[in-house]
C-alpha cells in the first residue's frame, strides 16, 4: 500500500518579490517596505503594491511578498497573466533563467526587466520528518491527492526540503489559484502527499 502524510494545501496569488534596489526605483531613495502579514516563517505580504504591466497598456495590481530578494519575479497563475494579455513560462522561484520579461509600475517609477515573470511550478515545502517518512529528497516530485467535492490529485509537485535549522513540523503544498479552484477547494485545506513510482 502506498504511503500517505496529510498536509496544508494553500492557494498562493500573483505576488511579486523585489530587488531593494527596484524597490526604491519604484517607491523612492526614502521608501521603507512596510510588513502587513506574516506568510510562514519567512514571506509576508507588504502594505505597499505596485502594477504589473501587461500587453496593449493592460495592467492589474500585485501585492508585494518581502524581504527583498537578490533580484525581482513576479509569480502568476496562468488566468491572471492572460488577463493582462501575457503568457509566461512556467518556472522555479529563484531560478529565472529562460522568465520572461517583466514590467513594473510604482507611485515614484516604472522599471522594465529583461526577466523575471513566471507561472510557479506547484511545490510542496516539507518538513523534514515527513520527507524521512517518505523517503524523499529535495528536489523530487510527489503526488498530492485532494478529497474534495472535486476529488483531485496532481503528479509531479516539487519537494522543497526544509534547511536542518527549520523547527516547524508542518509541511505546505503552494497551488496557484488554477489548480485550488480546479480542485474545488476555496481556503486552505488538507491533502495527501505521497511518493511517485
Amino acid at each position: 500500500m502506498k504511503k500517505e502524510i496529510k498536509v496544508l494545501v494553500e492557494a498562493s496569488g500573483r505576488h511579486v518579490h523585489l530587488s531593494e534596489k527596484d524597490f526604491k526605483a519604484l517607491f523612492g531613495d526614502d521608501a521603507v517596505l512596510e510588513k502587513k502579514k506574516q506568510l510562514g516563517s519567512r514571506d509576508w505580504i507588504a502594505v505597499q503594491k505596485v502594477e504589473i504591466i501587461g500587453a496593449d497598456g493592460r495592467s492589474c495590481p500585485c501585492s508585494i511578498l518581502g524581504p527583498f530578494r537578490k533580484e525581482t519575479q513576479a509569480e502568476f497563475s496562468y488566468t491572471e497573466a492572460r488577463a493582462i494579455g501575457l503568457v509566461p513560462p512556467l518556472g522555479e522561484s529563484g531560478a529565472l533563467e529562460g522568465t520572461d520579461p517583466l514590467t513594473i509600475k510604482g507611485p515614484k517609477g516604472v522599471i522594465r526587466l529583461e526577466r523575471g515573470m513566471f507561472v510557479p511550478r506547484r511545490h510542496i515545502h516539507m518538513c523534514r520528518a515527513h520527507a524521512e517518512e517518505l523517503g524523499i529528497k529535495d528536489g523530487e516530485c510527489v503526488d498530492l491527492r485532494i478529497d474534495s467535492h472535486r476529488p483531485t490529485t496532481y503528479h509531479g509537485v516539487e519537494v522543497k526540503l526544509a534547511p536542518p535549522d527549520f523547527t516547524d513540523v508542518i509541511s505546505a503544498v503552494h497551488l496557484d489559484y488554477d489548480e485550488f479552484n480546479a480542485a474545488g477547494i476555496f481556503e486552505v485545506n488538507e491533502g495527501y502527499v505521497s511518493k511517485e513510482g
